[in-house]
């Protein structure tokens, strides 16, 4: 399936953004480093949707490596929306 389109749930956007503040509050590094694993994760999902665990109502999940946070997501014909980061 080739992915045209990605949605963020405006609840998973919000969160996202806390979370990057509260990295930067800690050190500026951490935000980056943060965002450009999401970013990592995100083009894997991208290239490869159903590499996810399956996971709660149609959705899948993948884990970050360095932070503990999932990402949850459903594929929509060509569109992925994100659920929570």
């Amino acid at each position: 399936m080739k992915i045209e389109f990605i949605q963020f749930d405006s609840d998973a956007e919000e969160e996202y953004y806390k979370s990057a503040k509260y990295y930067k509050d800690i050190d500026p590094r951490l935000s980056k480093d943060s965002y450009a694993e999401v970013e990592a994760v995100l083009q894997q999902i991208k290239k490869f949707p159903e590499s996810g665990y399956t996971y709660l109502h149609k959705t899948r999940r993948v884990f970050l490596n360095r932070f503990p946070f999932a990402i949850i997501y459903r594929c929509v014909n060509k569109t992925i929306y994100f659920f929570c980061c």
